[in-house]
């Protein structure tokens, strides 16, 4: 403790905000440590940017000074708040109307929020109470992430509405049902929509409705089942950029979706063991490109249990051939519990144009701009090694290897010589694994340590 209360200001205030970025309530319980930590927890509005409310019943008076601590003491620094709603004895909800009321009066520095709801019925009360007037709701709030805990033993469909202000950017939203929206959302450019496999299936119809509340979204993200009468015409997304479904009846839901720019697109069968899934799915993939933009999308294509012809016939594979033709401008094709090594051969092979028959010695190869091949199954020695030799621009890696080579990425040895982040301070606060010499802690020979003698030697030149 007497170390740490001789360390400077900056040093504590790293701490502290390190340790906010972990658990919220670090200001106020380091606060208490020692006088020092006190002054310097009071004194970093950054150090109180995550708020965390219980809506409990008898817990208003705590929730109520808490907030007013935490919006005091953030200054007019930003706030991101977590609130839990708590189901009353007679069904309903309990929101605090102070709380509320102080929460709206600070929403212009509140730019994310995230809300779990016991009801759909819950969420409806919270968000009608917390803007009750989207007309003159403040332009605060950006980023919503909202979850509602599914109806147990409710087998009937059921829809809820929701009052989010027209400023919001980004809605994350984790319910069995799907609510509707009073007003537009013009602004908002990233929807998720995820959805427990054992609620009632989606139909078009009721996505149809969110969607056209917001026409510009960039990135779009659905995970539900599916079901219901689909309706002829696609939807052109002009913006959209990111398209990922983990649904079943794959190409029927792809045929819904027209998108010119779109970059990356992903898509999970959780059908794929029906009869020709594998001809099906290349047919919406080839229909997808052709309504959207003929050679120019998309650079990422990621197939998850959808396989590439491997067990039917001459038909399918020439399917494939067709589509990947299209696919000029790919980039990256990723594999997930899907054999690898037809796709392989598909990529490694050389067509020629008039027809989807291979040859050695002429014809042009497939995707002529991919330059990576991720898969999470082991291929084949004969697979991998035609691909090598064919085309060696083109790496071919296993998805785990890709994740451990980003998370055990070292830092350079120019980064010892620059000031720590927050996140490198977090790190040292987790105890590294590998000790990296010049990085851990903060005395002789550390990181920080290396950085202030600098600092101290380039102002000492200047002057």
């Amino acid at each position: 403790m007497a170390s740490f209360g001789a360390a400077p200001d900056d040093v504590l205030a790293e701490i502290i905000c390190s340790a906010t970025s972990q658990w919220p309530e670090a200001p106020a319980l380091l606060a208490a440590v020692s006088r020092s930590f006190y002054r310097v927890a009071h004194t970093t509005p950054s150090a109180w940017n995550r708020l965390a409310l219980s809506m409990k019943v008898g817990n208003d008076a705590r929730s109520l000074n808490k907030t007013a601590l935490w919006m005091d003491r953030s200054r007019s620094c930003a706030v991101e708040v977590e609130v839990s709603l708590e189901q009353e004895a007679e069904g309903g909800v309990h929101v605090h109307e102070a709380v509320t009321s102080l929460l709206r009066a600070h929403s212009d520095r509140i730019p994310s929020m995230k809300v779990r709801c016991p009801s759909q019925a819950a969420a409806a009360t919270y968000f009608s109470t917390l803007f009750p007037d989207l007309c003159s709701a403040p332009p605060g709030l950006r980023h919503l992430i909202v979850e509602v805990a599914p109806e147990t033993g409710s087998k009937t469909r059921t829809s809820f509405q929701l009052s989010l202000p027209a400023s919001l950017r980004s809605l994350h939203l984790h319910s069995s049902a799907i609510p509707s929206f009073p007003a537009s959302l013009d602004s908002l450019r990233e929807l998720s929509i995820i959805r427990p496999l054992t609620a009632t299936p989606l139909t078009l119809a009721e996505f149809a409705c969110v969607v056209e509340a917001a026409a510009s979204l960039t990135s779009l993200n659905i995970q539900s089942r599916v079901a219901g009468a689909f309706p002829c015409d696609p939807v052109v997304f002009p913006a959209l950029r990111s398209l990922t479904l983990r649904a079943n009846h794959i190409p029927r839901l792809l045929d819904f979706f027209a998108a010119p720019v779109l970059d990356i697109l992903h898509l999970n069968d959780l059908d794929s063991k029906r009869p020709r899934a594998s001809a099906e799915s290349c047919d919406a993939i080839w229909r997808f490109v052709i309504r959207s933009a003929g050679r120019e999308t998309p650079r990422t294509l990621g197939l998850t249990g959808i396989a590439t012809g491997e067990d039917d016939r001459f038909a399918q594979c020439r399917g494939w051939v067709t589509c990947l033709r299209r696919l000029y401008s790919l980039e990256e094709v990723r594999l997930a519990h899907t054999p690898a090594d037809r796709m392989l051969t598909l990529l490694s092979s050389r067509y020629r144009v008039a027809e989807e028959e291979s040859t050695e010695q002429d014809g042009e190869f497939l995707c002529p701009r991919l330059r990576k091949v991720c898969t999470s199954a082991v291929p084949c020695e004969v697979a991998a090694r035609h691909m090598r030799e064919a085309r060696p621009e083109v790496e071919v890696v296993r998805l785990a290897e890709e994740r451990e080579g980003l998370s055990r990425e070292a830092p350079d040895i120019e980064s010892l010589s620059r000031v720590p982040s927050l996140s490198d301070l977090t790190q040292i606060l987790l105890h590294q694994r590998t000790h990296i010499p010049g990085i851990s802690g903060f005395g002789f020979g550390s990181a920080f340590d290396i950085a202030r003698r600098k600092r101290a030697k380039s102002e000492e030149e200047l002057k």
